[in-house]
């Protein structure tokens, strides 16, 4: 099978920059079924599969640089210029797999059995910001070609990411019919995940090794990755019109590629920073930040220094999963279907920052007032915001061992959690009578604590705002749907149907009408400040503040109020009839 595509790539903010977006993905397979009796039978399957996507950078030259870069004007304009931010990369994935599968018939038991080998080899050619990345506060400073004094990063002779990695499981599985209305199905599988190639280059940074701080290894693999499951059938009345079923089984995730490829120790990847809020010209006009602008060989104070990233050994992520549900027929053409389903998501990937300590706790942080007190309120309040700016040094507790790096260091441990419980009804009509339906109804609730580990969306954040307090993220998810209603129907219209006129027959008759109906709780968002509050050195996740008082679905931003000595001591919001007032700095977010 082939498969050839060439979308417009519409990432870029502005049309200029849109650009093909080629994708091409094969697949071949071959497989030989084997009978030996009327018993058993045997599968061997062999099969290829290949994806490439492209994601390329226009045309369009910049005068004086090699290459494009992205431009942002954040606060006249608030836009970004030059082609899609993560252009150009480049996927390639090569999937080779091997498997046999056994069924063997024996009594009142159906066995199954069998092994599934893969290899995968990909590359992943992506370096962020490899084009340079510009962002400026004001208008006015790009025009004079002032140095960026929001971002100026570059990062330079990145090698390509390599997925290589083998994959193995085994299996075994038991349908044991117990007796004509009872059938018990047990089974059991182990997985195998190996360790990508790219993720064993963690133990070339090992001479930034601090024992008792941070070390780097190439992460281990699980060897003891079990999944059991477990399920009955059970049919109690002599007719089968009713049905009775429930199970139990846990079944593991992967770790994919984007998590291992933004971890990279700095011997793979070279980072350049020259934000400064100089006021010197000719920054673009002199290139920028050089593509030969290559590192000098890294040494233990200078690999520290660079360290952005840092991989656990393998924890893969797994979810516990339980049902139970009633079957009943009735009225010959009709089905109700009542069933709960429950998941608990366990180890999984939660982004978080090793070097990130927040300044603002429960017990130390500046308050929030809907409406300003009075002066002598203020001047009785203990906390200035200046003191808490004079422990930022805190700020970073890996820095005395030489981890300085302004970015931080970005981790994803498996510590994230799950769960879900949810309740449908389905009501079917068989297809009779000229007409079909089918309803159903669900009643959901998703609570988490990592949504997102990735810069996927907006409207959660990638990370908790407080790295030590993943617990406090906690709440319903962004991908909770309270209640959802489907209804779906084919009509199979009556009109002309017997008769014997061509016209009326073949033209005017034999319409079949079909609808759907979906209708479902909206999707949340967590507000966000986008402002460090809590002073830890990130303002990528902080949230608001909650006025229980104020208007549903409204924000306000907030002002600083002083004491008589002029410090910060609070703050206040400009519309006291918010809900969500902007939290600052020193303040505890508490959305």
């Amino acid at each position: 099978i082939q498969n050839r595509t060439s979308a417009v790539d519409t990432g870029a903010q502005t049309p200029q920059f849109f650009t093909l977006r080629p994708t091409t993905a094969y697949l071949a397979s071959i497989s030989e079924v084997h009978t030996f009796g009327p018993t058993l039978m045997n599968e061997v399957r062999a099969s290829y599969n290949r994806f490439n996507d492209r994601r390329n950078s226009p045309s369009i030259t910049f005068p004086g640089l090699d290459a494009f870069p992205t431009i942002g004007i954040q606060t006249d304009l608030n836009l970004l210029l030059g082609p899609f931010t993560d252009a150009p990369q480049a996927t390639t994935q090569n999937t080779y797999q091997l498997a046999d599968n056994v069924t063997w018939n024996l009594n009142r038991h159906d066995i199954k059995f069998g092994f599934d080998g893969r290899s995968a080899i990909s590359s992943m050619d992506f370096i962020s910001r490899v084009r340079g990345d510009y962002r400026y506060s004001t208008l006015n400073r790009y025009l004079m070609d002032m140095a960026p004094d929001v971002l100026a990063q570059r990062n330079v002779g990145g090698l390509p990411y390599l997925g290589n990695a083998p994959a193995y499981y085994l299996y075994g599985n038991d349908n044991w019919k117990v007796t004509r209305k009872l059938t018990v199905n047990i089974g059991a599988r182990w997985e195998y995940n190996g360790v990508s190639k790219s993720m064993k280059e963690q133990a070339l940074n090992s001479l930034a090794d601090v024992p008792g701080v941070l070390t780097f290894a190439a992460p281990k693999a699980q060897l003891m990755n079990f999944a059991p499951r477990v399920g009955f059938a059970y049919s109690p009345t002599k007719s089968g019109s009713t049905s009775i079923r429930g199970g139990f089984g846990l079944a593991y995730d992967q770790i994919f590629d984007n998590i291992r490829n933004n971890v990279r120790p700095p011997q793979s990847i070279a980072n350049f920073t020259a934000t400064s809020s100089s006021t010197a010209t000719g920054f673009l006009a002199n290139g920028g930040i050089l593509p030969s602008a290559l590192p000098t060989a890294l040494t233990p104070i200078t690999a520290r220094a660079q360290t952005t990233g840092w991989l656990p050994d393998q924890k893969l992520g797994y979810a516990v999963n339980w049902n139970f549900g009633i079957q009943h027929s009735f009225w010959r053409d009709y089905v109700v279907d009542i069933r709960y389903v429950g998941t608990h998501g366990v180890h999984l990937l939660s982004q978080t920052m090793l070097n990130r300590v927040a300044q603002v706790t429960p017990g130390r942080s500046l308050p929030v007032f809907v409406t300003a007190p009075s002066q002598d309120v203020l001047n009785a309040l203990p906390l200035t915001l200046t003191q808490l700016n004079a422990t930022s040094a805190a700020i970073n507790p890996f820095a005395s061992a030489g981890f300085t790096n302004s970015a931080g260091i970005t981790a994803y441990t498996p510590q994230g959690n799950s769960k879900y419980h949810g309740l449908a009804v389905d009501i079917t009509k068989r297809f009779s009578g000229q007409l079909m339906f089918k309803a159903g109804y669900t009643w959901s609730h998703l609570l988490d604590d990592s949504t997102a580990e990735v810069n996927t969306t907006t409207l959660s954040p990638r990370r908790p705002q407080d790295f030590a307090n993943v617990r406090g993220e906690w709440a319903s998810s962004a991908l909770d749907r309270r209640h959802r209603l489907v209804a779906t129907s084919v009509w199979d219209t009556p009109w002309f149907r017997s008769n014997h006129n061509w016209f009326m027959h073949n033209v005017l008759g034999g319409y079949s009408l079909s609808g759907t109906y979906t209708v479902e709780s909206p999707q949340y968002v967590t507000p966000q400040s986008v402002i460090d509050a809590n002073l830890n050195g990130d303002n990528a996740t902080d949230r608001v503040v909650v006025n229980p008082n104020g208007v549903v679905g409204t924000g306000s931003d907030t002002k600083a109020l002083l004491n008589s000595a002029g410090q910060t001591v609070a703050y206040v919001a400009l519309d006291p009839t918010a809900q969500f007032p902007r939290a600052r700095a020193g303040v505890l977010p508490d959305s």
